[in-house]
C-alpha cells in the first residue's frame, strides 16, 4: 500500500518526518513531499509550476492515501493543492496538525478526514485498515462527514505516554521530495544544515493566551499526561544517528518547551551528552522554568545559548493579557544566572500587540535598557489565530473583527509580517516608541540613544527618525538579497579570523 505525506512550508516538519519513518518501519510504501519552505517574512507564493511538479510526483507514485499536515496560515494553500489533486485522482485525503485539531469542521470542508489530536496512534490504525481493507470511518480520532453532510465526532486517541516508542524523524531517507522555487529536489537539505534540530519532549506546563497550548491542554484533559519527556539515552541515540548523516553539524537545537527542567533528567542527559556528543547546543525555556542547578549542569555539557520569551516588557500585559507567568524583576534575575555560567540569552519579543500603550512601551524600554549589551532578539508580530484566547480578547475589545480572521487575511499577515515590520510614516508616540523598542532589540547604538531621549520627553521629529531607522534596520536584516547576506557573514568570519568555519561553510554551499 502506498501513502503520500505532504508538509506545507516546513522542510523540518517533525510530524511528516516521523510519520515517514514510522510508515517505513511498518512496511508501508511511504513517500514524503515537502512543499515549499518558510523563512520569516520571505514566504514565497505558490506557483503553477510548483503545483505541476507536485502533481507529477503524485502521478508517478499512484498513492492509495494522501495525508497533509496543516497549520492555520497555510489553509489557503492546502485547499488549492487538494482541489488540484482531486481533479486528477480519486484518493482519500486526510488532513492533520494544529488546524484540523482545533477546527475539524472547517477542515472537513475540503478534506475527506480530519485527524484530531496526535496522529501516531491514528496512523497505526490506518495502516491496519489499509492492509485489511477496513473502513477508515471506524478509527478513533479520524473525523469525517456522514452521508447527510454532518460532522461525525470520533473523539481523540490517548496521548502517547512513552515517547521512546516513536521512531526518529527521517533524515536523508529514500522517497523524500522537496519542492521550492519551481524545482524538485530529492536530496534532503537537512544534511547540509549546520544545526541538528531535536525534540526531546512534548507539551508545556503553561497556557499562554497567544499559544496553541491554551487550546490543546483543555482538549486533552483526562487524555493522558500532557507534558512528556523522552529518556536521555533515547535523545542521545537520535543525535548519534543524525551525526552519522550530517557532514556539517556544528550545533544541536532542542526545540521543545520543557527541556532541562527536571533535575534528575538533566543530570543524566548532561553526563551522557558531554561524553557521547560534545557539540555545543542551545534550547528554549520560559524564564520561570530556568533554575541555577539545571543551567549549571547544562552549561557544563555544552549549553552556550538559551532562547526565552520576554514577549512584553510590561508585567501587566504579560501576566493578564498573555496569561504568561513571570515579572521583569524575575527576568533580570534569570539573565544573571545565564551570564554566570556563560550562557548567552536570546530573547523573544512580540510587537504589533494592540493591547500595548505608550505606558507599556515605556516599561519595555526601561527593561531592555537593563539587559546586557549586545543583545540577541527574535522580534515577532502578534498574530490572531482563530479560537485562541488572545484573539477572543482582541475581538471583545474591538481591536480586530471577524473579517480579520479569514484564512486569506491570516495567510497574508503571516507571509508578509511573521517578523515585526516597523511603521515608517506614523508620528504617533505609541508607534515610534515601538520603533525604539525594535532598535534597542537589534543593537542599534543610535536607536538606543534616541530611545533614552524619547522615553523622557516627546518629539515628533525624533520619533519619525526612529521609525525611519527601524525600517532601514528591518530591511537590512530581512530583505537583503541572498548574495549580500552571504557576503556580510563571510566578511564577518574573515575579520574574526574564523577561517576554518568559513571553509566549512563554503564546502557546504558547494555540496562537497
Amino acid at each position: 500500500m502506498k501513502i503520500v505525506y505532504i508538509s506545507l512550508y516546513c522542510n523540518k516538519s517533525f510530524p511528516i518526518r516521523i510519520f515517514h519513518s514510522l510508515s517505513r518501519k511498518e512496511g508501508i510504501d511511504s513517500h514524503a513531499i515537502f512543499f515549499k519552505n518558510s523563512s520569516a517574512n520571505n514566504h514565497t507564493l505558490v506557483t503553477e509550476r510548483e503545483i505541476g511538479i507536485l502533481l507529477d510526483v503524485v502521478r508517478n507514485i499512484k498513492p492509495d492515501l494522501i495525508a497533509m499536515s496543516i497549520l492555520a496560515p497555510y489553509v489557503v494553500v492546502a485547499k488549492k493543492l487538494i482541489h488540484c489533486i482531486r481533479k486528477e485522482y480519486d484518493v482519500p485525503v486526510i488532513v492533520g496538525g494544529k488546524y484540523p485539531t482545533v477546527s475539524p469542521d472547517k477542515a472537513l470542508e475540503f478534506a475527506d478526514y480530519a485527524c484530531v489530536g496526535e496522529g501516531g496512534l491514528v496512523l497505526r490504525e490506518i495502516f491496519k485498515s489499509m492492509k485489511s481493507g477496513l473502513d477508515l470511518k471506524k478509527i478513533k480520532g479520524l473525523w469525517y462527514k456522514n452521508i447527510n453532510g454532518e460532522v461525525v465526532d470520533q473523539g481523540q486517541q490517548p496521548l502517547i505516554q512513552n515517547l521512546d516508542e516513536i521512531p526518529f524523524p527521517s533524515v536523508g531517507d529514500p522517497q523524500m521530495y522537496f519542492i521550492e522555487k519551481n524545482h524538485l529536489l530529492e536530496n534532503d537539505p537537512e544534511l547540509k544544515d549546520v544545526l541538528i534540530w531535536v525534540m526531546s519532549g512534548r507539551g508545556c506546563v503553561y497556557q499562554c493566551s497567544f499559544c496553541i497550548n491554551s487550546l490543546l491542554v483543555p482538549m486533552n484533559k483526562g487524555n493522558g499526561k500532557f507534558v512528556r519527556q523522552r529518556s536521555p539515552n533515547n535523545v542521545i541515540e537520535e543525535i548519534e544517528y543524525r551525526l552519522k548523516r550530517h557532514k556539517y553539524a556544528e550545533k544541536v537545537f532542542f526545540v521543545d518547551e520543557v527541556f532541562g527542567t527536571s533535575f534528575n533528567w538533566t543530570k543524566e542527559f548532561s553526563e551522557k551528552y558531554k561524553e557521547r556528543v560534545g557539540l555545543p547546543f542551545f534550547c528554549e525555556l520560559i524564564p520561570k522554568l530556568i533554575s541555577e542547578d539545571n543551567i549549571k549542569l547544562l552549561a557544563g555539557s555544552g549549553l552556550n545559548e538559551l532562547n526565552f520569551g520576554i514577549q512584553s516588557g510590561s508585567d501587566e500585559i504579560r501576566n493578564k493579557v498573555m496569561n504568561r507567568p513571570g515579572t521583569n524583576k524575575e527576568i533580570l534575575q534569570k539573565i544573571n544566572i545565564l551570564k554566570k555560567y556563560k550562557v548567552n540569552p536570546r530573547y523573544d519579543l512580540i510587537l504589533g500587540n494592540p493591547f500595548d500603550t505608550v505606558e507599556t512601551f515605556e516599561e519595555t524600554i526601561d527593561l531592555l535598557l537593563q539587559l546586557p549589551f549586545p543583545m540577541a532578539f527574535n522580534t515577532f508580530k502578534m498574530q490572531f489565530f482563530p479560537h485562541y484566547p488572545f484573539t477572543l480578547q482582541a475581538l471583545r475589545k474591538g481591536f480586530i473583527t471577524e473579517k480579520d480572521l479569514t484564512d486569506e487575511n491570516l495567510e497574508n499577515s503571516v507571509f508578509r509580517s511573521w517578523a515585526f515590520v516597523p511603521k515608517i510614516f506614523s508620528v504617533n508616540r505609541r508607534d515610534y516608541l515601538e520603533s525604539c523598542v525594535y532598535l534597542i532589540a537589534w543593537n542599534s547604538y543610535v536607536g538606543r540613544r534616541i530611545a533614552v531621549y524619547l522615553r523622557r520627553r516627546d518629539s515628533c521629529l525624533l520619533g519619525f527618525t526612529a521609525n525611519i531607522l527601524a525600517t532601514f534596520k528591518y530591511l537590512f536584516i530581512f530583505k537583503r538579497p541572498t548574495w549580500l547576506r552571504l557576503l556580510f557573514w563571510k566578511n564577518k568570519m574573515v575579520l574574526s579570523g574564523d577561517i576554518k568555519k568559513l571553509k566549512l561553510s563554503i564546502k557546504r554551499l558547494l555540496g562537497a
